[in-house]
Formats: structure tokens, C-alpha cells, sequence
């Protein structure tokens, strides 16, 4: 089984609770196109899709952790306010939607041109929807979305 599959299939079944998007965020403007997935299952246990290093599915457990949480010095409010800042994003109503309340019955793994596991379909009672990690960019979609087939995915 491929590396993170394990981590994935532990999740199977359980019902889904909430979903959220780590979103950027600079001089008061959100980019809601592109961010990492944390889908929150029942039992407060967290599944989080994000990539590493260009097109590098990764998987994992914790949910995400803002590296500027709380009171900030200085230095770090002067970076915020120039850069901007990633922020967690309660996205349980935005499309594509990933049903409340529905179990996660399946998924599968996707790989991109190169043949690097970069994405997965996620499965729920009525939905399927697909996570991909492009260019360091990490997308959302429906499973008819053109640009899964136009990257290149397959299954």
C-alpha cells in the first residue's frame, strides 16, 4: 500500500462533521481558489490533504496549526501585514461540497503525468469529490472537473 493510504483507510466509515480549507490570506483578500483539506470526522478525528515539494500527495492526522497563532511581536506583525498569512477556513457549506453528516465510504489513489501519487478521489454516500496537489498548489473539485484531465490524473 502506498505510503499515507493506511492513515486514509482508518477513516473509512466514519461520518463527517466539518470541512475546512487553509486558505492564503494578504491585505484583507483571501484566495479561496487553492489551499490544503481538512475534512473533521466524527470523534474529533481529523484527516488533512495538503502537498509537499511541487506534486507530492501528503497526508496526515493533525489538524493544521497557524504558525501565527496568538499574540504576535513586532516582527511578526510587521511580516503579516506585508505577506499576508495562511488561514483555517470553515468551508462546511462552499462547493464543491462534502456532505455533512455522510459517512466516507471510499477513495482512490491519483497520479499525475510524472506517475507521483498526487491526489486522491474521495468518496461519500452521495458525492465524490477530488483532492489534488499541482505545482505546489493544492485544489478541491468535483470529479468532472476539466482540469483533472487536462493535469493529467489518473487513477
Amino acid at each position: 500500500m502506498q505510503p499515507g493510504l493506511a492513515t486514509v483507510e482508518a477513516f473509512l466509515g466514519r461520518k463527517v462533521v466539518r470541512v475546512f480549507r487553509i486558505f492564503y490570506e494578504c491585505h484583507g483578500e483571501l484566495d479561496d481558489t487553492v489551499g490544503d483539506l481538512e475534512i473533521e470526522f466524527e470523534g474529533g478525528k481529523t484527516l488533512h490533504l495538503g502537498g509537499r515539494v511541487g506534486e507530492h500527495l501528503y497526508v496526515c492526522t493533525t489538524p493544521w496549526v497557524d504558525p501565527f497563532a496568538g499574540e504576535l511581536d513586532a516582527e511578526n506583525l510587521d511580516y503579516v501585514r506585508e505577506y499576508g498569512r495562511f488561514v483555517r477556513t470553515d468551508c462546511s457549506e462552499l462547493r464543491p461540497f462534502i456532505p455533512l453528516g455522510q459517512a466516507f465510504v471510499g477513495f482512490r489513489l491519483l497520479r499525475n503525468r510524472f506517475d507521483i501519487a498526487a491526489g486522491l478521489e474521495l468518496e461519500f454516500q452521495t458525492t465524490v469529490v477530488v483532492f489534488i496537489h499541482e505545482c505546489d498548489e493544492s485544489y478541491v473539485m468535483s470529479v468532472n472537473d476539466e482540469r483533472r484531465l487536462a493535469w493529467g490524473f489518473s487513477s
